[in-house]
């Protein structure tokens, strides 16, 4: 999987603005609630920081249900998973791969040099510019490195961006919040 780092994609071309069919997307990503011991003190590849989770989650959201947050508007997609029921350590960052027309998107857990005696809440925000507003299918998966050796499917569906926003319900969150 290619991993675009934004920061520089978008000083090149300009992020934001309205879909450009000569340009290729241009992917970043930013992490919100519990990051991860490591991931608060290093910024990962493709990191920027105007993809706030807290743009799309709901100031008092259902920690019962995952939700796939979702708002398209000048070109920009921007995805919000929350909450979503993570070790408090690890290393967290995002990849992408543009296969065809499907956005595959793979939110990563890492151990770093060890794991915590506790869970807690992440939100994970992917934002992908340049995008015209059609229908746009997308792939998403979670791959929680010392669980599995392969990611596991969260979701695979079709986006209709002409919509301009929306969610998805990915199913109970198994949040410590749910209460």
């Amino acid at each position: 999987m290619k991993i675009l780092s934004c920061v520089l994609l978008c000083l090149l071309a300009g992020c934001g603005g309205g879909a450009d069919p000569d340009q290729d997307p241009v992917f970043g990503w930013q992490l919100g609630g519990c990051v991860g011991q490591e991931q608060a003190l290093t910024e990962g590849e493709g990191q920027v920081k105007d993809c706030l989770p807290e743009n799309l989650v709901p100031e008092d959201p259902d920690y019962c249900n995952r939700i796939l947050y979702w708002e398209y508007s000048g070109g920009r997609l921007q995805l919000v998973d929350f909450p979503v029921q993570l070790n408090c350590c690890g290393i967290r960052t995002v990849q992408y791969e543009l296969a065809g027309d499907t956005y595959t998107i793979t939110e990563i857990d890492q151990p770093g040099d060890t794991r915590c005696r506790c869970n807690c809440d992440t939100s994970f925000s992917v934002c992908i510019d340049n995008l015209p507003a059609v229908s746009t299918p997308v792939h998403l998966l979670l791959h929680v490195t010392d669980e599995k050796d392969f990611p596991t499917e969260v979701w695979r569906g079709d986006l209709d961006l002409g919509a301009g926003s929306g969610q998805v319900d990915l199913g109970p969150s198994g949040s410590l919040n749910c209460i």
